[in-house]
């Protein structure tokens, strides 16, 4: 694993990693919440905070981000990020941290190189411009992917696991420039085998199977 990582007088902890050829973006020292997922208001310097998914880890007080590699290009940059962590206080109030980041381009960028990942993506603002991972609002799918089950030999003991992916559309509802974000575990193969199952899925819109899709 190579990691970069800074801790916080509030008792933060934000990592960067990359494992298995996995790349992978930790903030622990949160207010503890299990489950399947939970929403971060994030954002950086006067920029508005937005909701994230995360994914709680087996420390409730921990989860990873659903799309490391834009938030690791611009941990990588310095400056404020804002946390707000809904109902977290007391009274079920936000919780909001306000953390002075440390420009990190030489440790971040040895981790995002390791992972084979660029430095600068276009995708990052397209990614962030369409909000929470589902389809386009008044779209469903009309050929759904179907992956198999992944299986490495050294991961035959977990029951479950994850991917999240990232795809352009085309005018016929096929999908193109497919991306594994992120999977956990990481280097267990299910973003493999989800990357493997695009390639034939369709998607399409719900009132008009006619209508041109168009790239997004």
């Amino acid at each position: 694993a190579v990691v970069a990582a800074t801790v916080f007088d509030a008792g933060l902890v934000i990592g960067v990693r990359c494992m298995r050829g996995g790349l992978g973006v930790l903030l622990g020292g949160l207010p503890p919440q299990s489950g399947d997922g939970r929403t971060l208001r994030i954002g950086f310097d006067d920029d508005p905070v937005r909701d994230q998914n995360w994914i709680p880890t087996i420390d409730p007080t921990a989860a990873v981000t659903e799309f490391p590699a834009p938030l690791a290009r611009r941990l990588r940059l310095g400056g404020t990020m804002n946390i707000v962590v809904p109902d977290a206080a007391e009274g079920g109030r936000n919780l909001r941290y306000v953390l002075d980041l440390p420009p990190s381009a030489t440790a971040i960028e040895t981790v995002l190189t390791s992972c084979g990942k660029p430095l600068v993506d276009p995708r990052d603002a397209q990614i962030d411009a369409s909000g929470a991972p589902a389809l386009p609002a008044g779209m469903n799918w009309t050929r759904r992917p179907r992956p198999t089950y992944p299986h490495e030999a050294k991961f035959d003991n977990v029951a479950s696991g994850y991917a999240v992916m990232s795809c352009n559309t085309q005018l016929d509802g096929s999908l193109t420039a497919c991306e594994a974000e992120s999977e956990h575990p990481l280097g267990s193969g299910f973003g493999r085998v989800a990357l493997a199952s695009l390639g034939r899925a369709r998607v399409g819109w719900i009132e008009d199977r006619a209508a041109p899709i168009g790239v997004r």
